[in-house]
């Protein structure tokens, strides 16, 4: 497929293939992970239990929050580091004011993206040039919370770090040095079994990064292969963790992004309810309108989700009193940001990725319909 633009999870033919190879990585991550911080994960929780911080999660929750410090750490610290406060709380404050204030993006993402593109800038220094140390990891955080692309992330970062500081300082040390460690030991392994499903995703920065330092999406669309892979486990452990939960609920319902109509413009007819799109069968070659049918078959419902800024908003409308599990689906990349986002609204889901993404809002300015799964999402149905 010619239009391929980061990844495609039909690289070996029908995406089942690809799910089932991210299902057996990820118990081998699980495995690891348990036997890696075996003592580190106890003491973690013990301390949460201890302080109220919040409801105990699953071992597979704290293994991902461990991963994706050790990922971030190893991508960002040079950003981070020699980034000036001033700047970061700035750029903060005004992706703040950007969804308090609707009217007044225009004029806050112009002057988001000349910070961005001075002090939020990606370094092609990807070595470790420092100890990841307590102070650091609160640099990084602070860096992540100004980028305005880690804000559900940020908060699992941030009670990780309340634990590790008031460790002592050998202590702490250590057990940044191990999460970073293992993360690297991720970043091959995930390589050698994901990276045939990702081969584009560093090409796309190196021969497309240059043109997004003037736009707000610089950060998102520079993000390199390994957070594919990351993302790709993180859904695949948040989808075993929730699960339980998911198919308690009594209604079920499907959350398609936009990119996947058939006309990505005018000529959709989707009608608007209120923050809310629903099909209106105005074509058969709609894969909207095809999962739309399987609905109405297998028992869910299909709405059209809104971009991911207005994501919250739009759920919280949707999720208000309902005992409704969810499947979303969006690209790679947005959907951990979704995945918590339902977590922090206690709405019961599921995930699954659209096989390959074809974006008019970050990767392509013409776009392209995308597909899901059907396999996939039958079996997270749990139909026979």
């Amino acid at each position: 497929m010619s239009q391929i633009i980061t990844y495609n999870l039909k690289a070996e033919g029908s995406s089942i293939n690809f799910y089932k190879e991210l299902s057996i990585f990820t118990f081998q991550i699980i495995e690891e992970a348990n036997i890696f911080f075996e003592n580190f994960l106890a003491d973690y929780k013990d301390y949460i239990s201890k302080h109220s911080l919040e409801k105990l999660r699953s071992n597979e929750e704290y293994i991902f929050d461990l991963l994706l410090t050790g990922l971030l750490w190893d991508n960002y610290h040079f950003n981070a580091l020699k980034s000036e406060l001033l700047f970061t709380l700035l750029h903060k404050k005004l992706y703040n004011m950007r969804r308090k204030y609707k009217s007044a993006k225009k004029w806050i993402d112009n002057i988001r993206c000349i910070l961005a593109t001075k002090f939020l800038e990606h370094s092609s220094n990807s070595e470790q040039t420092e100890v990841f140390n307590t102070p650091h990891f609160k640099r990084l955080i602070r860096w992540l919370a100004a980028t305005g692309e880690y804000q559900e992330e940020v908060e699992r970062l941030k009670l990780l770090c309340t634990w590790i500081e008031q460790l002592p300082e050998s202590i702490s040390i250590r057990y940044l040095s191990e999460i970073h460690a293992f993360a690297k030991l991720f970043t091959k392994q995930s390589e050698t079994v994901l990276g045939k499903y990702t081969f584009n995703a560093n090409a796309f920065i190196e021969n497309n990064l240059e043109k997004y330092k003037e736009r707000k999406d610089y950060i998102f669309c520079g993000k390199k292969q390994v957070e594919y892979h990351l993302n790709m486990v993180g859904s695949e452990l948040m989808n075993i963790s929730f699960s339980r939960d998911f198919h308690s609920t009594e209604e079920k319902a499907l959350l398609l992004p936009e990119c996947m109509r058939l006309h990505l413009n005018d000529s959709c007819k989707a009608k608007q309810a209120g923050l809310d799109k629903i099909c209106s069968d105005c074509s058969s070659d709609c894969n909207v309108y095809k999962y739309k049918k399987l609905g109405e078959e297998l028992g869910f419902t299909v709405h059209i989700i809104p971009h991911s800024n207005d994501f919250s908003c739009w759920l919280e409308s949707f999720a208000a009193g309902k005992n409704v599990g969810v499947i979303g689906v969006t690209c790679i990349l947005n959907l951990i940001q979704g995945g918590l986002e339902l977590k922090k609204l206690n709405v019961p889901a599921q995930c699954v990725f659209l096989d390959y993404c074809s974006c008019n809002t970050h990767r392509n300015k013409n776009g392209f319909s995308t597909d899901i799964c059907k396999e996939k999402l039958i079996s997270i149905l749990n139909i026979r």
